[in-house]
């Protein structure tokens, strides 16, 4: 924040600058707005008229006697001097005694004609903080830098470099990225160590015993360790996803280690082992389903590695990180939680102290309860089936009560913003609205802790260089930033509010504004409607019925149109006639309007070791006008001036829009964002709105934006589910040599899809990109039951047990393991589906399905899967229900 912007803008520029780039990991630093002095020559038309002196000839002469050229070389005896013509300016005054004619023996001076100063300029830009004249220093890190390191050391520079500056000045941060990314950061640690805690409260509840408790937890640190190691081997840094990939993975890591060592227990206690056999025999005996099980949740992480676009680069990491640490988890259960196991549980059989004594029964009675649940329902396979059946098909037909979006949106604390005035404002006129709206907001907002703003025009000028798009139009870039703490919906409301204080602006044309998310980043509003049409005035009046209908709904918000109306501008139209008799051609015109009215540089000052433009232009003063242009003074080939009335007419007229083109197709825009609803109802609701609206023949509407990038999206990752329950597959029978027991334990997926219904249901969460992913990660989480039962039931059959006996007993001894493994991941998970804290909106949809997937998945898997995996013995493969093999 300062007052005196101009001088400042050059101080910064020359001496702030650099000392921001050379922090270390600084890619760029550079000032948004433009006010750089300069040395203005502005021609006076009256004197040019009065001394016969175009713009032309001051540029020529300006560029020729600020010519520092060499001219060669000077051999004298043994030396070579250099020879150079030296004509740079020393001064302002020396300019301004450029000699730019003569008049008789008289020669014209420039400061005859023109005024020379020292400034700015014509102002084509600004900023504003908090109402105040300011100035936006841009910083970007590097590539491969780190946002927290480099900002913090940004931070620290602040204040000495705020010393360097004269009295007055303030520096804020307005934007600090590092913020939210240590709040997440800070968020997700907390969700890996209640997650932890979680965990091991599990593990105690079912071993009652804490050396074993600690045995299994050791699995967590150990794996954690290589995850680490991988990021440092691959060059990964602890961002969010890799944290997020974590917490993930932190429940599942568990579970092979709590299968070994509920089996080592299980020969040491009920087959009276010694406790190191017992390590041996019982880690062996596991070792091919801890194997597969850990396999069939990597696969289903390969397909991710396929896919193209926005899913790879947000989840590719994950699929790394997860798959490592899951990998890690295989040698720490068969190597670690074995040779603890064998020195800390000991001989003797401690698991049935005074306490686990009293609490097994609980556990025994609830392993009974389930072997006469699964008799019953072996003995009524038909009737239980049916069951399942209706129960999955009833869950189906609540799929379309879910909400879907492209991406879980989130209100942060930081707002950007951005508002369209009306066409021809004068720059003076846009900075007057810019304070008044600085001043409503500073009052009637006191939630706004920082409000920024960046105006520019869109026709450039003022040597400014910007593309004309027709008229001059000015678009301001808005930045809000709340109070620390601020809750959501107190942000949400807000923002509905300013939105309605800015359109109440009788310039203000458009107004955008949305918190920093995936949008954001993409820069597309949620809503993108791309009007296709030969014929425009068609295709237009189509957007404009579009844009009415969507301003009638309550969840379209911020609706713009591309194509604007035609804009109002003046012709310089040349009388052709007129032209030839005084000699002079469109060149002409050309020079003498384009010079004097846009301006050009026509050399450059250099004074103490600064390079400054010297900018020559008509005085604005004496075009304030469309009579005035009348005025201009064009030069003929016969060196005299005429007024540009003798050869051309000055005509109002309106310009055109700029035509956009798409696939070679000519197109119009209509964008929006969504307020308080899905991207699931607002496709629905443009639907509707389509059938209202007359869509002539030759204009057709397609549908851009979130809605094509979800369908983008889902499609692939649908596609991607696919893939990977067909790895999950391959691998599961490489595992069995079968393809029949493979086959019954996919059984188990479409249990988890029900679940996923019911939590996104009864949580009211759209689906979402996040929760597809949650999704695939159900179908390789789900099925390590399945493998645990028909593994161990397949094993205790070679040993000559009959089907009838096998099955009920291996479902009761892999109860335990099976009820852990579940419990453990879901509650590892719990805390990232229930977290409220800052960046928790992006991964709470994952957690929740996964939760909901894998605990109905459980329940049902524990009775189906021995119900299917019997019919299959019996009716395909001919086994004999009752008789030992």
């Amino acid at each position: 924040e300062t007052d005196d912007i101009a001088s400042q803008f050059n101080f910064t520029e020359r001496y702030v600058l650099d000392k921001f780039r050379q922090i270390q990991g600084v890619g760029a630093a550079f000032i948004a707005s433009s006010r750089k002095e300069r040395v203005n020559v502005n021609l006076r038309i009256p004197d040019m008229v009065k001394y016969n002196v175009n713009v032309y000839q001051v540029i020529s002469m300006i560029q020729a006697t600020s010519m520092n050229v060499p001219l060669g070389e000077l051999r004298e005896g043994i030396r070579t001097y250099s020879v150079r013509l030296p004509g740079e300016y020393s001064s302002i005054d020396e300019i301004s005694k450029t000699i730019v004619g003569s008049s008789g023996r008289n020669p014209i001076y420039l400061y005859n004609v023109a005024d020379i100063d020292f400034s700015s300029g014509q102002i084509s830009s600004f900023s504003k903080v908090n109402g105040k004249n300011g100035i936006i220093i841009v910083i970007q890190k590097q590539a491969n830098a780190n946002t927290i390191k480099v900002l913090n050391e940004v931070k620290k520079r602040i204040s000495s470099i705020e010393q360097m500056y004269p009295g007055g000045t303030e520096i804020k941060i307005i934007f600090d990225t590092s913020k939210s990314i240590k709040n997440s950061i800070a968020n997700l640690g907390s969700t890996i160590y209640y997650g932890f805690l979680f965990i091991l409260i599990i593990v105690f509840i079912f071993l009652r015993n804490i050396r074993g408790s600690l045995i299994i937890s050791m699995t967590i640190p150990f794996s954690l360790i290589f995850a680490f190691i991988y990021f440092f081997i691959a060059g990964d840094t602890i961002n969010i996803i890799s944290l997020a990939s974590l917490s993930l993975a932190i429940g599942m890591v568990v579970d092979n280690s709590i299968v070994v060592l509920e089996n080592i227990y299980r020969h040491k206690d009920e087959e009276k082992r010694e406790v190191k056999e017992a390590s041996l025999v019982g880690t062996n005996e596991v070792i091919t389903p801890v194997l597969a099980s850990t396999l069939t949740t990597v696969a289903i992480f390969i397909p991710l590695l396929f896919i193209q676009g926005f899913v790879s680069v947000l989840f590719k990491q994950l699929a790394y990180t997860v798959s490592v640490v899951l990998f890690a988890s295989i040698f720490v259960s068969v190597t670690l939680t074995p040779m603890l196991a064998s020195r800390l549980i000991g001989n003797a059989s401690d698991r049935f102290n005074k306490f686990q004594k009293v609490t097994e029964k609980w556990f025994i009675g609830i392993e009974q309860l389930y072997s006469n649940m699964l008799t019953y329902s072996l003995k009524h396979k038909k009737y239980i089936l049916s069951i399942f059946a209706v129960i999955f098909l009833g869950s189906l037909t609540l799929f379309t009560a879910i909400k879907t979006e492209f991406f879980p949106s989130f209100e942060g604390g930081v707002v950007f913003g951005s508002v369209t005035l009306s066409q021809n404002l004068r720059i003076e006129k846009t900075d007057s609205i810019l304070n008044q709206l600085g001043n409503d907001i500073k009052s009637q907002y006191s939630d706004v802790d920082n409000f920024t703003v960046y105006a520019s025009s869109s026709s450039g000028g003022g040597g400014g260089g910007a593309r004309s798009k027709g008229g001059n139009q000015h678009s301001v870039t808005m930045i809000l930033t709340f109070k620390d703490g601020l809750p959501r919906k107190q942000i949400k409301k807000n923002l509905s509010l300013l939105r309605k204080m800015i359109m109440n602006y009788p310039e203000v044309k458009s107004v955008d504004l949305s918190s920093i998310n995936i949008g954001t980043f993409l820069s597309t509003k949620q809503i993108s409607m791309n009007v296709y049409g030969d014929d425009l005035d068609k295709s237009f009046n189509v957007s404009k019925k579009l844009k009415t209908e969507m301003e009638k709904e309550n969840i379209f918000v911020d609706v713009t149109i591309s194509r604007e109306e035609k804009v109002p501008d003046i012709s310089v139209e040349p009388i052709k006639e007129r032209m030839a008799q005084f000699g002079v051609n469109n060149y002409y015109l050309m020079t003498s309007l384009r010079y004097g009215l846009y301006g050009t540089t026509a050399a450059v000052y250099r004074d103490k070791g600064f390079e400054y433009d010297i900018f020559v232009s008509f005085d604005k003063k004496y075009l304030s006008s469309s009579e005035m242009l009348k005025t201009i003074p064009v030069n003929t080939p016969m060196g005299t001036l005429i007024p540009l009335s003798a050869v051309a007419d000055i005509i109002w007229s309106t310009q055109p829009p700029v035509i956009e083109r798409k696939d070679q197709m000519r197109l119009i825009t209509v964008e929006s964002n969504i307020s308080n609803s899905s991207l699931s109802e607002a496709n629905k609701k443009l639907d509707e709105i389509f059938k209202r609206i007359e869509i002539p023949k030759g204009v057709r509407i397609v549908k851009g934006g979130d809605i094509e990038n979800q369908q983008e999206s889902f499609r692939d990752l649908m596609f991607a589910i696919i893939i990977g329950i067909l790895l999950v597959f391959l691998v599961m029978a490489g595992q069995f040599e079968s393809f029949l027991d493979p086959f019954v334990i996919l059984f188990s997926i479409p249990f988890a899809l029900t679940g996923v219904i019911w939590a996104l249901f009864l949580t009211n969460t759209t689906l979402s990109i996040m929760g597809f992913i949650g999704m695939l990660m159900l179908v390789g989480i789900v099925v390590n039951n399945g493998i645990v039962l028909i593994d161990y039931t397949n094993q205790i059959r070679t040993r000559g047990m009959a089907l009838i006996d096998a099955v009920p007993l291996a479902g009761k001894r892999r109860l335990r393991p099976v009820l852990m493994t579940t419990l453990t991941t879901v509650f590892g998970l719990l805390p990232l589906a229930i977290s409220t804290s800052e960046g928790s909106e992006m991964w709470r949809p994952l957690g929740i399905v996964v939760i909901g997937g894998l605990s109905v998945s459980t329940v049902v898997t524990l009775i189906i899967i021995p119900v299917i995996y019997s019919i299959v013995e019996v009716k395909i493969k001919r086994e004999k229900w009752d008789i030992k093999v």
